[in-house]
């Protein structure tokens, strides 16, 4: 017999079915995990809402949110709203805000950037005011981290009409319009600032026609930073100013610009609130087309002398340190006839 022996073939080995099952049980896992997770951030809103809905009231603010729904599975949070009313006293004045539908949304895996798209109309109601807004689009962003950081509102078409106790009608529209708020980190923490800056684009508003005696629309544009402004609680606009004047609050006008056919204005400075609540401060300003404003408003006399001083016949700018102090308007050296009223 041959010392040689043929190879006798192995028996097949058995397939893990482990590599085959592994990916797709991990796959299923991590789905349920995420539903599970979706379904835990939605009624975790549902409950901030409610505590902060809560807490407003207990402040004299109550929201209504009509047909709250949460959606967005399943990579976002949103809320929507039929339409929001809020009943406040501001100021201890009774007051109504109605808006269209509300959609706010924000990433799951970005929640401290909250976008929010606002339909109209909005009406306010106050003692014997009615205040009627309407847009093509309004939206909000906000960025926040154990406070607001950031607010950014953008509006399209913006239209508003006021009415008043005496029937009296008030009525702007802009082609947009747009406001935004930012802590400033760059200031020493007890500065309290917030960086702000608004801008009109194409404002038509008669009453301001009518007041400077020209029909074309304004642009207008400001940025600065508030001071001692950071840590006011929200609340109405006058008792919000009066916290703020009291607490030594100043607005540093980086730029302002006001534009208005020929009239042209470009403003740096300071401004505050005196103690009779009047804007005080100083403003360095460069001015075109001024003259046929000061004639409007100035005397005969005071027309001939000042005229000549704001115009130049090259149209070119004309530099004038404007201070706001004691109600009195002074540009340069000569003190104007305008009379500051109080703001509120």
């Amino acid at each position: 017999m041959s010392a040689h022996h043929e190879s006798q073939p192995r028996p097949p080995q058995a397939v893990s079915r482990l590599g085959l099952y592994l990916p797709p049980a991990l796959l299923v896992t991590g789905a349920l995990a995420w539903c599970g997770f979706w379904f835990y951030a939605s009624h975790l809103t549902e409950r901030n809402l409610a505590e902060l809905k809560a807490s407003e009231a207990a402040q004299g603010r109550r929201w209504d949110c009509a047909d709250q729904k949460i959606a967005g599975f399943p990579f976002r949070i949103e809320l929507h709203c039929a339409s929001v009313v809020l009943d406040a006293t501001p100021d201890g004045r009774q007051a109504r805000i109605r808006t269209g539908a509300l959609h706010a949304v924000t990433q799951i895996y970005a929640p401290t950037l909250l976008l929010a798209d606002i339909d109209g109309p909005m009406q306010i109601e106050t003692e014997g005011t009615t205040t009627s807004a309407a847009w093509d689009n309004l939206r909000l962003s906000v960025r926040f981290s154990n406070r607001l950081d950031r607010l950014s509102l953008v509006m399209t078409n913006p239209q508003i009409e006021i009415q008043t106790a005496t029937g009296e009608k008030l009525a702007s529209a802009a082609k947009s319009a747009e406001a935004h708020i930012r802590f400033d980190p760059a200031r020493p923490a007890n500065d309290q600032a917030i960086d702000l800056a608004v801008q009109l684009t194409e404002l038509n508003s008669p009453a301001m026609n009518t007041w400077i005696g020209s029909p074309e629309k304004v642009d207008f544009a400001i940025a600065g930073v508030a001071t001692k402004l950071a840590d006011l609680q929200p609340q109405g606009w006058r008792n919000l100013l009066e916290a703020w004047r009291t607490a030594g609050g100043n607005f540093i006008v980086d730029n302002g610009t006001f534009a208005k056919g020929a009239l042209q204005l470009e403003a740096k400075g300071q401004l505050n609130l005196d103690a009779a609540r009047r804007m005080q401060g100083k403003l360095d300003v460069s001015a075109k087309g001024i003259g046929p404003l000061v004639a409007r408003f100035g005397g005969g006399g005071m027309n001939q002398l000042i005229g000549p001083l704001l115009t130049r016949k090259d149209g070119t700018p004309v530099q004038w340190p404007v201070q706001l102090q004691d109600g009195r308007i002074q540009m340069g050296p000569l003190r104007t006839g305008a009379i500051l009223s109080p703001l509120y």
